[in-house]
């Protein structure tokens, strides 16, 4: 129970081996960005936008919501599997660095203002 001090989050992310996000609905998995910041595969049910973050069978797996069956099967076969874990932990880093920073998402909400303003 209780929270997690936000400078202690990297440490958690670190120490696990695979992210598991069975969300039912999430508008922007925050807390994916931030595991996948720290190079761990995902595995997050395909809801809202989830799609966005983790890019199936590259960052990790989606899986259909309330799916526990497959949920466990794509957890294990990252765990059965520590080469595909780290290439997609690599890659989720990668997706982060590129579409997920600070600097991008100041950019798009200028892009779409103007557009609105147009």
């Amino acid at each position: 129970r209780g929270t997690i001090p936000f400078l202690k989050l990297p440490e958690y992310y670190s120490a696990c081996d695979v992210f598991a996000f069975p969300t039912l609905h999430d508008c922007f998995g925050k807390v994916l960005v931030e595991a996948m910041a720290c190079e761990k595969p995902t595995v997050a049910s395909n809801v809202c936008g989830v799609p966005e973050i983790v890019e199936d069978n590259v960052t990790g797996f989606l899986v259909k919501s309330q799916d526990s069956r497959e949920l466990a099967d794509k957890i294990l076969k990252l765990v059965e599997n520590p080469k595909l874990a780290k290439r997609m932990g690599e890659k989720g880093r990668t997706r982060v660095e590129k579409m997920f920073t600070w600097e991008r998402t100041a950019k798009e909400n200028i892009r779409i203002y103007d557009e609105l303003l147009l």
